[in-house]
């Protein structure tokens, strides 16, 4: 079994996992460092990296934060929430992490604009 049939093995099994990292020995792990440690006990100390392309894998998208897209993304998200409290608490954990001007500004005309139909 080649290495690329091995990851897509591996992905039938665990469709949630992105991705997979393989050494010349033919193990699969989970984590990059641990590829890494044991590829340096192998004469071949190459790391491969294999995503997960499977169309049935779960968006990881739901898992993100909606603070972690682009502030072009966030502009169209926030207009989809209703709840002023809710926008104001991501304003502050933008303020108090990332602190990106352009998504302050979106989140703060977005209140307003809530404030302004109530």
């Amino acid at each position: 079994m080649t290495k690329q049939q091995q990851a897509k093995e591996y992905f039938s099994r665990h469709p949630e996992r992105e991705r997979v990292f393989g050494t010349s020995d033919g193990f699969l792990f989970e984590e990059k460092q641990n590829a890494a440690k044991h590829a340096e006990t192998l004469e071949y100390k190459e790391v491969v990296v294999f995503k997960n392309e499977a169309e049935n894998r779960p968006e990881a998208e739901e898992d993100k934060s909606i603070l972690q897209l682009s502030v072009a993304n966030l502009t169209s998200e926030i207009k989809k929430i209703d709840d002023a409290k809710l926008i104001e608490a991501l304003l502050i954990q933008e303020k108090e992490s990332a602190k990106r001007k352009g998504a302050i500004e979106v989140l703060e005309d977005r209140i307003k604009e809530l404030n302004e139909i109530k």
